[in-house]
């Protein structure tokens, strides 16, 4: 008896603030039913994700998740007729059609079953090349990711070039160095100056020759709250951070 076809999951999310809301357990949870009611073996162990990753410039193929996936089949590690199993084109790739098109192609080639698990629509390298309804319909698939991902883009970058044009009046951020804060009305960042003396006293010390680990080693003894984030007390890296 012959063993089932392998398949792996393609997760894909263009923000980590997704990974606290319902897009990772939904993809793999589609995976694993898609797996189980065509007979194929997920692989469990081996996931290929590229989580806070955006697809629109092609990073992930390049450079990521997916591109080790693509090498894994090249080197032989994911034997051919294996399957990938993604949510949408969408996931794979957000550039212009044809270059998203060449992508697909690029992984079907290699003898890689690419299912798209939303719609259930199945495409190997003899689908693309004879079935031309498949094709048109992953066409306009991905140009409409590639808009969706194009306006995005555009309206952020509205967005920030209105905010620099207006940053004379007000912050593009409220993020700031630990030592500063943003006043009540948002139109400056302030001192506070309790803060600003240890950072003072950092540069103070590293001029009289103390190390870093010296001088979080000083500040914790002397009983000196850390301005950052750490409860922890001072720390060696965190010097070295302000300095």
């Amino acid at each position: 008896m012959s063993e089932p076809p392998r398949a792996y999951s393609y997760l894909r999310f263009s923000t980590l603030e997704q990974m606290s809301g319902d897009s990772m357990r939904r993809q793999a949870s589609a995976a694993h039913r898609y797996a189980l009611d065509h007979g194929l073996e997920l692989d469990d162990a081996v996931s290929f994700r590229d989580l806070g990753v955006s697809a629109y410039r092609g990073k992930n193929a390049t450079e990521g998740a997916l591109r080790d996936f693509i090498l894994a089949v090249d080197e032989g590690h994911i034997p051919r007729g294996s399957y990938l199993l993604v949510e949408n084109l969408d996931r794979l790739s957000r550039p212009p059609p044809l270059l998203a098109l060449n992508q697909l192609q690029e992984i079907v080639s290699r003898g890689v079953v690419v299912v798209t698990l939303t719609d259930q629509r199945v495409y190997r390298e003899d689908t693309l090349a004879e079935d031309f309804s498949s094709l048109l319909i992953s066409m306009v698939s991905m140009h409409r990711a590639n808009e969706e991902s194009k306006l995005k883009s555009e309206r952020l970058s509205a967005a920030w070039q209105a905010k620099r044009e207006n940053a004379a009046n007000h912050p593009l951020t409220s993020r700031c160095p630990a030592w500063l804060e943003l006043d009540p009305e948002k139109l400056t960042f302030r001192v506070i100056e309790a803060k600003a003396k240890v950072v003072r006293r950092s540069f103070d010390m590293t001029r009289d020759g103390m190390g870093k680990a010296a001088i979080a080693k000083s500040l914790n003894m002397e009983g000196e709250k850390p301005i950052g984030r750490s409860k922890r007390g001072w720390c060696a890296s965190y010097v070295n951070k302000l300095l």
